[in-house]
């Protein structure tokens, strides 16, 4: 079509309703990456957030477990020595 003026024939609205579905299909393809992509992007911010939560809640459960084990000893020693004390027979 090179005169504005002059109808369109069949094939000039083909071709542009080629061109058209070209464009709009390649902007939805883009479309699409760019989805994806700003998808990943989440998914991996989300992924590194829960990563340091967990390291954290790790620790904090180590430690827990630690003095809870400590304690335990502790609490041993004890009963330990109590029950020395109680059995002590009286000097004859």
């Amino acid at each position: 079509m090179n005169d504005a003026n002059q109808p369109a024939t069949k094939q000039d609205i083909r071709e542009a309703i080629e061109t058209l579905t070209t464009t709009i299909q390649a902007a939805i393809q883009g479309a699409e990456e760019r989805a994806q992509e700003f998808a990943r992007g989440i998914e991996t911010n989300l992924l590194t957030a829960f990563h340091g939560h967990a390291k954290g809640q790790t620790a904090r459960l180590h430690t827990a477990e630690t003095t809870t084990h400590d304690m335990g000893i502790r609490m041993a020693a004890l009963e330990e020595r109590v029950l020395n004390l109680e059995t002590r027979r009286p000097p004859q």
